[in-house]
């Protein structure tokens, strides 16, 4: 009885030494150790690189393409969001993805094999750096204190065609144009647009829903971006210049 006692512990003793293993981690090592590993990351309001290493603990993968699934969490279930195809060396034991989180959220990443067999998953949550979106926020400046922000159906010939402060998730595929005029240069090669949510009941636009950067001429005094909505709600959008300067704000509800 003692000796099948430490038989059974030296089973388990093995199991936990091979078991299979996620990290969500800054970098790794060459030899597959995962470098900072947590599963909470705090990212750049436009995204940032987080290494998804799975750790096979010696063992050798069954196939040289795997599927890396993320699933994200919303309306209190996972549903998917991205995949990626893998090739990894024959004989490896370990491998890494550098994959890029834009959105906040929970997610659920996993592997699946060519041979439609799901390896292994494990859960992370993403963040948006707050310290960086607050004082973002505070930066302002006169030069851009007379530029307008037009919401519209397009632009044609540097002019907006039907502009609105409402719009129907349903019409033009739920895409929205945004239209900045500027009584001079715009003097910015480029936007950076943070895009907020007033939840139900709330008198404040303070869900951070994703932060997106949009290339321009900086001599132009207009310029515009598409926005595509996922659903409805009240929407303020900080448009700033290469330097964090606030340049403009606009609100925009949407409805089903």
């Amino acid at each position: 009885m003692h000796t099948l006692r430490i038989i059974i512990l030296l089973l388990i003793f093995h199991v936990l030494l091979t078991a299979q293993e996620i990290y969500f981690c800054n970098s790794h090592t060459e030899s597959g150790n995962p470098i900072d590993a947590r599963n909470t990351w705090s990212i750049k309001p436009w995204g940032s690189f987080v290494y998804i290493l799975f750790d096979n603990e010696g063992k050798q993968f069954e196939t040289q393409l795997n599927y890396m699934f993320v699933d994200r969490f919303i309306d209190n279930e996972y549903k998917p969001f991205d995949s990626k195809a893998i090739n990894i060396k024959e004989g490896v034991t370990w491998f890494a993805y550098n994959y890029k989180f834009t959105q906040p959220g929970k997610y659920r990443v996993y592997f699946v094999n060519q041979n439609q067999k799901e390896l292994i998953s494990g859960t992370v949550t993403i963040q948006v750096e707050s310290d960086y979106l607050q004082s973002r926020q505070r930066t302002n400046s006169l030069y851009y204190d007379e530029t307008k922000i037009k919401f519209c159906e397009r632009v044609i010939a540097g002019k907006p065609i039907n502009t609105f402060r409402e719009m129907s998730l349903g019409a033009l595929d739920s895409t929205v144009h945004v239209y900045l005029l500027h009584k001079g240069e715009i003097q910015t090669p480029l936007f950076v647009v943070d895009v907020w949510e007033k939840p139900v009941r709330s008198i404040e636009y303070d869900k951070f829903v994703e932060s997106k950067k949009y290339a321009l001429n900086p001599s132009w005094d207009h310029a515009f971006f598409k926005y595509t909505f996922k659903k409805p709600g009240y929407y303020k959008f900080n448009i700033y210049n290469q330097n964090e300067v606030l340049i403009t704000t606009g609100y925009l509800e949407v409805v089903d």
